[in-house]
């Protein structure tokens, strides 16, 4: 399960990333100074990333994003 997950995310990297920034580019700094809004763009990336693997490998398997350092400007 786990080198699946890996592999499949190795080899889709690029529409991962473009997912990524397409979430992040909606997202608003105030919403994003809160506990919660954070909170939402977790689920929100976990969302994204999934749904990249489900449409190009026919499996998620991310169950949940951590960050490790969030910059707001």
């Amino acid at each position: 399960y786990d080198s699946k997950v890996i592999d499949n995310i190795n080899r889709q990297m690029v529409p991962i990333r473009s997912s990524v920034l397409m979430t992040l580019s909606m997202q608003e700094a105030s919403v994003l100074s809160t506990p919660e809004g954070r909170q939402l763009l977790q689920r929100q990336l976990t969302r994204s990333i999934n749904q990249v693997l489900r449409d190009k490998e026919g499996f998620g398997g991310i169950d949940n994003v951590y960050f490790t350092n969030l910059v707001i400007q």
